[in-house]
């Protein structure tokens, strides 16, 4: 979507005109993928990337998608359209809008809190001490940091 959409000259002036385009970067922000992705699999039934996810002024989501071509083709809706579809709704509609967005999060908000509670557990001593050795052992006095580049911990490489 990034040649094909994002620098298209239409579809650019569309966004830029009437939304506030953020990219977020999944591996770098995967809490932040992962609450949206559960809202573009509650109101579309799957989910995958490219994901594309309209927002609120307070960050709630109010409608959610994968992929969209750019131009309408094969009984798709094209971006160009969609966009174009969620102005005109935001104009006249938008307060519905944000009372949907609301019903989905508030249902996705139970489900999970009944799997995190089951989840929750404080980390065991053995897991925390563990965790120090490697974090100290790669500890740069000197010039800060933690081993090469980058110089910040990298969690995925303590477990």
């Amino acid at each position: 979507m990034e040649r094909e959409s994002f620098e298209n000259a239409q579809i650019a002036e569309i966004l830029n005109e009437h939304f506030v385009p953020i990219k977020v970067d999944r591996e770098e922000r995967p809490d932040v993928d992962r609450v949206y992705m559960n809202f573009v699999q509650a109101t579309t039934g799957h989910g995958g990337w490219p994901m594309n996810v309209w927002l609120m002024p307070d960050l709630q989501p109010f409608v959610g998608g994968t992929y969209f071509p750019p131009d309408d083709s094969t009984g798709r809706h094209g971006f160009k359209t969609i966009l174009l579809f969620l102005v005109k709704q935001w104009k006249e509609n938008q307060t519905r809008l944000g009372m949907q967005g609301s019903l989905v999060m508030t249902a996705i908000k139970q489900q999970l809190d009944v799997i995190m509670s089951a989840q929750q557990k404080a980390p065991e001593t053995k897991c925390i001490e563990s965790l120090f050795t490697k974090l100290s052992g790669s500890f740069d006095e000197t010039h800060g940091g933690f081993g090469g580049a980058p110089r910040f911990p990298q969690p995925s490489t303590y477990f």
